[in-house]
């Protein structure tokens, strides 16, 4: 699941460079928008249950999305430079997105792993057993 558009591509590359990368042929964008979505949820999977659907975390998902899917086509396009203000917008989501990971950004309503979520441990770390003593011990055991 993409966390955001063709649309949402062209916007924010504004519509002559997206015209100017892809044409009519738009698997290109699909394909930067696929490996950002991964790249994501790469990120936010170490804490949330993925692909997030949380209606409140989408318009940052899709913010870091088209950020790292612009940075993507512009690395990806044969002979075009990376421009600084789209590699400083990349590293920032890239800063965002470990923050994420780490717990110090959170995701508004988003299931968190470890509390019922994905990982199926429901919060639980630990397990209490109560048993009896050994009868043989190593104690009762030397010498044989």
């Amino acid at each position: 699941m993409s966390y955001a558009g063709l649309t949402d591509l062209a916007g924010r590359l504004g519509a002559s460079v997206f015209e100017a990368f892809f044409g009519r042929d738009e698997s290109g964008a699909l394909e930067a928008l696929a490996g950002a979505s991964a790249e994501v949820d790469g990120y936010v999977g170490a804490r949330y249950a993925v692909p997030v659907a949380s209606a409140r975390a989408q318009g940052l998902l899709r913010d870091w999305t088209l950020t790292l899917a612009a940075e993507r086509v512009y690395v990806l396009a044969s002979g075009a430079a990376l421009p600084e203000k789209v590699a400083t917008r990349a590293e920032e989501a890239r800063r965002q997105l470990r923050d994420c990971a780490k717990g110090l950004l959170r995701l508004p309503g988003a299931a968190e792993l470890g509390s019922g979520g994905q990982d199926g441990l429901g919060g639980a770390g630990a397990a209490m057993l109560e048993i009896e003593q050994p009868v043989f011990g190593r104690r009762k055991m030397r010498g044989y």
